[in-house]
């Protein structure tokens, strides 16, 4: 049996310590990834929480997604997350709007998705009321929070939401998931079609989380084909 020369041990446990180093980043990545996966699921269930404590408080409805897009003359730009923001839990406050992976999307925008800027939402929530056009999440305004989908009449500018009460199969109904216009900014609504800028954003490894109806949260892989590529208008609507 041929033995093996001090120079050759030494290549053998060179290339073993390499080839450990580059499963143990990987691995590492990997853990990274799914520990943002979940921070993102436990904000969206925060979320969650928040709008049915408004719904609580407001005859069972949800928040308009921005009070600007069907009250004529509004300049304020209240969304759906300005009217929620008091009713997150205290110790994480606005941050519950941020995904962690999402937030190195967007080194190029200085006071858009990012919680640490001194414009965002997070540091002066009454001031920056435009800021929260650019969380992480968007809700969606095609049936939930509108009536863009025409499901309560054929004015689609109406000031109204869905009532909690009236959602059937809620648990196959999108509430929220993670946002983004596609490019380089964050969003604040989704809907049932992936073109233009209410995209939901695939930034678990090729996939979104996505709050349900029912409060569950789930992992979707390729979520433009899956959920909005038209053709899962279901999944949007809130039955009449």
């Amino acid at each position: 049996m041929k033995k093996f020369t001090l120079v050759e041990l030494v290549i053998c446990v060179a290339c073993v310590a390499v080839l450990a180093t580059v499963f143990i980043s990987a691995a590492g990545a990997t853990g990274a990834a799914k520990a943002e996966e979940a921070a993102c699921a436990a904000r969206q269930k925060n979320i969650y929480a928040a709008l049915n404590q408004y719904a609580a408080d407001n005859a069972g409805f949800y928040p308009y997604f921005d009070d600007e897009f069907a009250i004529p003359g509004c300049k304020t730009r209240i969304t759906w997350g300005y009217r929620i923001h008091k009713y997150l839990p205290q110790e994480t406050g606005n941050r519950n709007f941020f995904c962690p992976s999402q937030q190195a999307l967007y080194p190029e925008i200085r006071n858009r998705s990012r919680a640490t800027s001194p414009e965002s939402c997070v540091v002066a929530p009454e001031r920056n009321l435009e800021r929260y056009r650019s969380i992480n999440y968007g809700i969606n305004f095609e049936y939930v929070a509108s009536n863009l989908g025409g499901w309560a009449g054929k004015n689609t500018r109406d000031y109204i939401t869905v009532n909690t009460a009236k959602i059937v199969n809620a648990a196959q109904k999108v509430l929220t998931a993670d946002a983004w216009n596609g490019t380089n900014q964050a969003r604040y609504v989704i809907s049932s079609y992936h073109s233009g800028s209410n995209k939901m954003n695939p930034c678990h490894e090729n996939a979104a989380n996505v709050l349900w109806c029912d409060g569950h949260v789930s992992r979707v892989d390729n979520p433009h084909a899956t959920l909005q590529d038209g053709k899962h208008r279901s999944n949007f609507r809130v039955d009449k």
